[in-house]
């Protein structure tokens, strides 16, 4: 049973199950309800293709949703007439919608022929900017590859049509015979071993990726290794994403190779790292990298330990805008450093320390981390506060202040 009033901007479950059950959702859908932007869509295996069939069509002229997710469903069912029908089904709702902005396919049960009708689809959405993909075999990630692989022959295309139909109607007929997506600008990747491998020229060579996250559930340490060859190679990347990923612990040799990518990157702005433990030497390894690095303004990250060693590359750069820490340990000596920095920037940097209030050790330093700050004459720079979000660790954030 479902609220008649429903709040604006709340994501809203939609289970399919048997017909009569959605009456009101597909109603809402219908009229364009204003308080549906976002929508999540379940169908089990037991789901009739005929159920789905009728939300799909629902919101192919919808205009209100703006992302749709369909992370864990089924799209496998032995009772369908034909195999790779549900597949089919939201592929023509993609071709057909032109609303949805967001497109969670994450942990889906599909086979690659049910990827590859999705993914042809996508060629011709214009209106998904951003995708969340689950690909844990090469297959799939061949699938993916060729869908972000820029073709050769457009080029071609395009300067055979100019000269009989002009560039704006070249580029027109040119989608229609090689649709390219060039919507697509956030992508977020769970993958295993060896995929990365598969996808790596490809995201290489993309021109409309801004945004990348890559959660990489099982890894050989090769990750480093192709996350820095897209670093050197992409220039239209702004944004990645490396939080949760184990291979920094398991494969703490490796850092080095990120450090290279960030040393030949010219694109990337924000770098994140949560959740990912580096010791104070591969940390110091990654902003150093950023000597030749004037394009990275964010960093996040946590480290273990040696926190001197990482304020000082931190104090010797000048160009990052906002730096995000969880501190395993953190003493008088490693604030010494940090306040000699934040002078060093001329006070032109806002740091706010961060500290759980249960902490009984904590609670003694964050007193003489304020007595220092004090007779350093930086208390308009550094802002001290309590948090139970961070249960064992001081979080640093540095924030420039300058225009």
């Amino acid at each position: 049973m479902v609220d008649s009033v429903l709040p604006m901007n709340v994501r809203h479950n939609f289970n399919i199950l048997k017909q009569g059950d959605n009456c009101v959702l597909l109603e809402k859908m219908k009229t364009n309800d204003p308080s549906f932007s976002h929508i999540k869509l379940r169908f089990s295996h037991l789901c009739p293709v005929t159920e789905l069939k009728q939300v799909t069509e629902c919101l192919k002229s919808n205009t209100t949703i703006k992302s749709l997710c369909l992370r864990h469903n089924d799209f496998n069912n032995q009772n369908d007439k034909k195999s790779g029908e549900r597949a089919r089904v939201i592929a023509s709702l993609l071709e057909n919608n032109h609303t949805i902005q967001e497109l969670d396919l994450s942990l889906c049960d599909m086979d690659t022929n049910d990827l590859s009708c999705i993914i042809i689809a996508l060629q011709y959405n214009k209106s998904v900017s951003k995708l969340h993909l689950s690909i844990f075999n090469a297959e799939k990630s061949k699938v993916l590859s060729d869908f972000l692989t820029p073709c050769p022959k457009h080029a071609l295309l395009l300067e055979i049509l100019n000269p009989l139909l002009g560039p704006e109607g070249a580029h027109k007929k040119s989608q229609e015979l090689l649709p390219i997506n060039m919507t697509l600008t956030k992508l977020h990747l769970d993958i295993q071993c060896g995929v990365l491998k598969n996808i790596a020229d490809s995201l290489c060579n993309n021109t409309s990726i801004e945004e990348l996250h890559l959660d990489i559930c099982i890894c050989s340490g090769s990750e480093f290794l192709y996350v820095s060859h897209i670093l050197q190679n992409n220039s239209t990347l702004k944004n990645l994403h490396l939080s949760w990923n184990s291979w920094f612990d398991k494969h703490p040799d490796h850092v080095h190779m990120l450090g290279q990518g960030l040393n030949k990157n010219s694109s990337v702005q924000i770098l994140h790292m949560k959740k990912v433990t580096l010791t104070g030497k591969d940390a110091c390894t990654i902003v150093n990298a950023l000597e030749n690095n004037t394009n990275l303004v964010e960093l996040s990250f946590c480290i273990s330990n040696d926190m001197k060693e990482l304020m000082q590359a931190l104090a010797k750069n000048m160009t990052l805008e906002k730096v995000e820490l969880l501190c395993a340990e953190f003493d008088m000596k490693c604030l010494s450093v940090l306040m000699d920095w934040i002078i060093h920037r001329k006070k032109s940097v806002h740091v706010k320390i961060v500290y759980n209030e249960d902490d009984s050790d904590n609670e003694a330093l964050v007193k003489k981390i304020r007595a220092e700050v004090e007779e350093n004459g930086c208390t308009e720079c550094v802002d001290v506060r309590c948090s139970n979000d961070f249960l064992d660790s001081l979080g640093i954030f540095f924030q420039s202040t300058d225009k």
